[in-house]
């Protein structure tokens, strides 16, 4: 049996095997095992149903297939291994048991909670949630989470291609105004002008153009996230003793230090290294 998604270029021979996947009564290996027999049997999984048969009416594996979800290679059918991607020559193996919801991933990592009906997917929910409470996005990113940051890479590169188209026509302008003033005739002399002001109000639609996109990237910028180290007991990471001695010479520890100070403000912070240094104390 095999599946063919022409548009996806997916060709997936999985239920050639898993022959009950689509099967409308619920199969498991138990029920494919003989009455006596307390273990199931080597291939009693192959022809169990899915295990999640609500997903497959929003997923149907006439359009979307197996392997996008599953991975593995679907195509192949001489060996388990192979068909599941087992082997060097394969780079996407099947997904194990216990991981495969990340399979979600591959068309749903944009979306932060996955409900489907009255189930939510607890396993991928919680991994997404612990992806952003230790704002791991702020080193590991991936297209779709987080877009603030890309949304202001590309308005950008849009105000320096407006600048530059800017510069060029008031370098034009000034070239034409120049010709027209040695102009030959009236005539030439009104269409060369004529040019020129028209390169001035095309400045001036491009200065409307950066005003907006100026009000986007303040707006991108109040709404991007910034994730930052995670500063909870920081106080019992520092001996007391050393905090003035670095704030007097920060360079013997860090090359470039941004802080600049002198030994007032050093006394000054004993009290509050003593304060701080409280186990009731709360952290400021």
């Amino acid at each position: 049996m095999q599946i063919n998604v022409a548009e996806a270029n997916i060709v997936d021979r999985c239920e050639s095997c898993h022959m009950n996947t689509r099967e409308p009564l619920k199969i498991t290996a138990a029920s494919m095992t003989p009455k006596g027999e307390k273990k199931a049997r080597r291939y009693a999984d192959a022809f169990a149903s899915h295990t999640q048969p609500e997903l497959l009416k929003i997923h149907d594996p006439e359009t979307f297939g197996c392997s996008p979800c599953h991975q593995g290679n679907g195509r192949a059918t001489t060996s388990v291994e192979k068909a599941h991607g087992n082997y060097e020559h394969w780079l996407w193996p099947l997904f194990p048991r216990e991981n495969a919801q990340a399979g979600c991933q591959n068309c749903h990592a944009a979306d932060m909670v996955l409900v489907s009906g009255d189930v939510q997917w607890q396993t991928i929910n919680n991994g997404k949630d612990l992806f952003r409470q230790r704002g791991c996005m702020g080193c590991h990113r991936y297209q779709g989470y987080d877009e603030e940051p890309e949304e202001l890479n590309s308005i950008g590169q849009q105000i320096k291609q407006i600048e530059t188209q800017k510069n060029q026509n008031l370098k034009q302008t000034a070239y034409l105004m120049k010709q027209a003033d040695a102009a030959e005739s009236n005539e030439d002399a009104n269409r060369l002008n004529g040019q020129a002001v028209d390169l001035r109000v095309a400045n001036s639609k491009l200065d409307g153009h950066l005003q907006q996109l100026d009000y986007q990237s303040h707006s991108l910028m109040q709404d991007q996230k910034k994730v930052g180290p995670n500063l909870k007991d920081v106080r019992l990471k520092l001996n007391k003793n050393w905090i003035p001695v670095w704030l007097k010479k920060p360079r013997t520890s860090v090359p470039r230090p941004r802080c600049r100070t002198s030994a007032s403000p050093i006394a000054r912070s004993r009290p509050f290294q003593r304060i701080s240094g409280n186990r009731d104390s709360p952290m400021l």
